[in-house]
């Protein structure tokens, strides 16, 4: 069971650097502030 979690995280550490953080510019004109919930 200890050898799954090693090879799990392992696994995981490659995948978790490829993502990278992205910069979104948000267009005050065009951009409305929005709430919803399903009740």
């Amino acid at each position: 069971m200890k050898r799954i979690t090693i090879l799990a995280l392992v696994a995981a550490v490659p995948v978790a650097a490829l993502a990278a953080a992205e910069t979104y510019v948000i267009d005050g004109k065009h951009t409305l502030p929005r709430f919803e919930y399903s009740h």
